[in-house]
């Protein structure tokens, strides 16, 4: 959902051996070139033994392709400060996503 020129808010849900769901803020640091670096900061919670609740943060880049269509890539680290033993606290992950938009 984009929020003016440069801000964008996301609600990601995460399917995976563990299932929750991601809620983010995305800043566009250059939002008028076909390539946008941005950061983004946020929140994920998955059910682990109860819903666990961690922080995000992420850097990357936005690729408008066409008006309707953008790819990105990231970088981002995930921090669960009561995750339980055998899980690791702190993760790094890498990403890429496709973005369909409706025009404007």
């Amino acid at each position: 959902l984009g929020l003016g020129s440069r801000l964008e808010l996301s609600l990601l849900v995460l399917q995976q051996r563990l299932d929750g769901a991601r809620i983010a803020c995305s800043l566009l640091l250059l939002p008028e070139p076909a390539l946008k670096p941005f950061v983004r900061a946020g929140a994920t919670v998955f059910g682990q033994d109860g819903a666990r609740a961690g922080a995000h943060v992420a850097a990357g880049l936005f690729w408008d392709i066409a008006p309707i269509l953008g790819v990105s890539a990231d970088a981002s680290l995930e921090h669960f400060p009561d995750m339980p033993v055998p899980y690791y606290k702190t993760y790094v992950l890498l990403s890429a996503g496709v973005q369909l938009r409706t025009p404007r």
